[in-house]
């Protein structure tokens, strides 16, 4: 079976990037050195991954809140891109949003959803 990577060609990734199957990454993403993708991981436009991430199966990186048409709500459309520091894990099926910035060293459990305008420290 063949690895399948939609990449952007505006995407910058450091040494020793490592994935596993069908892997969507959007324009001007920017991944460290030693960074690893499980399966079927996304990553929004203009994230920023640290050194030393591992990513696994099903997450979904970056992408931009949409809300419901009943909602009282309302989202920036300039929110910030998502940051990942260093040394970050990132659980199975966990969504982190655009707006967000989660430290070195974090480890965000599966399943999760982070939310826009979230700051997670080391």
């Amino acid at each position: 079976m063949e690895k399948n990577i939609q990449k952007h060609s505006s995407i910058v990734c450091g040494k020793n990037f490592q994935y596993e199957y069908n892997i969507v990454l959007y324009e001007n993403v920017r991944i460290g050195n030693n960074v690893f993708l499980g399966n079927n991981v996304v990553i929004h436009p203009d994230t920023i991954i640290g050194d030393n991430v591992i990513v696994f199966d099903n997450a979904v990186l970056g992408r931009a809140p949409k809300l419901g048409p009943a909602s009282l709500s309302s989202v920036d459309s300039l929110l910030s891109p998502l940051v990942l520091g260093s040394n970050v894990t990132i659980g199975t099926s966990a969504i982190v949003y655009r707006g967000t910035k989660i430290g070195d060293c974090s480890y965000i459990a599966d399943m999760v959803h982070i939310r826009e305008g979230c700051q997670i420290g080391s």
